[in-house]
Parts: structure tokens; sequence; C-alpha cells
């Protein structure tokens, strides 16, 4: 990839403030929240409990946002891609003072898997009462006997078109920081969270007291 100067400034400067921020002493206070967090001794229970806010991106869960999106700067579409992902890290660190520390600057690819979330039936929202508003599960579980209808898909690892997009992230970002096979999704997978798609959320907080045995 041949990245204008321009490109190069912004992005350069971007890497810079954000490794600035990774090498900063708060970082290993957070880490060591955190362990002390998951280590369930009884010793580490006087370090208070690390507190997250669970926003991941500019665009949040809906159109329009948690937060404006910022003036991206470089003129390469590709580019604008890092260069919102690091201009997020910066942001997030200003203004969200939570216990969540900055890494060192990094791009990580993910693997392509197919199957997950594929059970031959989709989940369904209501619509919006406005742009940025919220919506609500429409069930598709609606008795016992709709439990047929879901099937399985074998769960397939695509290593040919992972590569691919490893070598394509390493083409284009790689002379500004490392690029990095990352795993296949983020290790939280919910159950319930997942079960309330298709049943509904508010059903399934009706089914723990009216009908717990098909819940569970």
């Amino acid at each position: 990839m041949s990245a204008s100067r321009h490109d190069k400034a912004v992005i350069h400067d971007l890497v810079s403030r954000v490794r600035e921020l990774s090498e900063q002493p708060f970082n290993e206070v957070c880490r060591r929240r955190w362990r002390k967090c998951n280590s369930l001794r009884p010793e580490d229970r006087s370090e208070r409990p690390p507190v997250t806010v669970g926003i991941h991106g500019f665009k949040g869960d809906y159109e329009g946002g948690y937060i404006p999106v910022p003036q991206m700067q470089c003129e390469d579409r590709d580019l604008r891609e890092l260069e919102a992902s690091l201009r997020f890290t910066i942001f997030r660190h200003e203004w969200i003072p939570d216990d969540v520390p900055v890494n060192a600057p990094e791009w990580k690819v993910p693997k392509v898997a197919t199957g997950w979330e594929d059970f031959t039936i989709k989940w369904r929202v209501t619509e919006r009462a406005a742009k940025a508003g919220s919506y609500r599960y429409d069930p598709v579980v609606k008795e016992r006997a709709d439990l047929r209808k879901f099937k399985c898909r074998d769960l397939v690892y695509d290593d040919a078109a992972t590569m691919r997009n490893l070598q394509q992230a390493q083409d284009l970002y790689g002379e500004f920081l490392p690029v990095k096979l990352g795993v296949w999704r983020d290790p939280s997978i919910h159950v319930v969270g997942q079960w309330c798609l298709f049943r509904g959320l508010d059903q399934v907080m009706l089914d723990m007291y009216d009908d717990p045995a098909f819940l569970h």
C-alpha cells in the first residue's frame, strides 16, 4: 500500500499518542485491579472491584451512536478505519474514567469461521420509535414446539480466508503498528443473552417464574 504523506503523518501521530498513553503508570494500576478481582484469594478482596463501561466504538449499538463520530482526516478509506480505532482509544481514555487500561497500539485480525449463531432461524426486533430509539426483541420462540425449528450448524474455521485477511491487514497497516492474528471472537458468550434474542427479554423474565423448567 502506498499511503499519502498526509495520511502517514495522521496515523503516525495517533499511534504515537496511543503508545504514550499505554506507557503511563495508571495502566498497571488497572491491570492489578483486574488480576486481584479474578484471583478469588481472600487477601485480594481489599482492592475495590474494577469498573468498565461497555462501549467499544463510536457507533455503539444503534445508528447515530452513543457519541459523535469525529471527522476523519485520512484520505484513504482503509486507513480511516485504523484512524477511527486509534481516535476512539484516545477518546475513551480522556472521557471515560473507568478501569480499562490502554494497551500498546496494534491491529488484531480476527479468525474467520462459519456456523456461529446459525440456527437456521433468525431473531427479529421491532421497529425503532426514533432514529436513536430502543427496540424490543420480537419472539420467534412462542411455545415449546418452536424449538424443533432450531438446527445447529457445524462451526468451521476458514484458514484460507483468515490468512488472506491477515496479509491484507499487514499490507495496509504494517508500516504503522504490529499486525497480529487475533482470536475468532471475544471470549464472551452469553447463553441467556442468545436465548433472549429468540424468546424475547420480557418473556424470559416471566419464564423464570412461570416455567423455569422450560427456561432451563
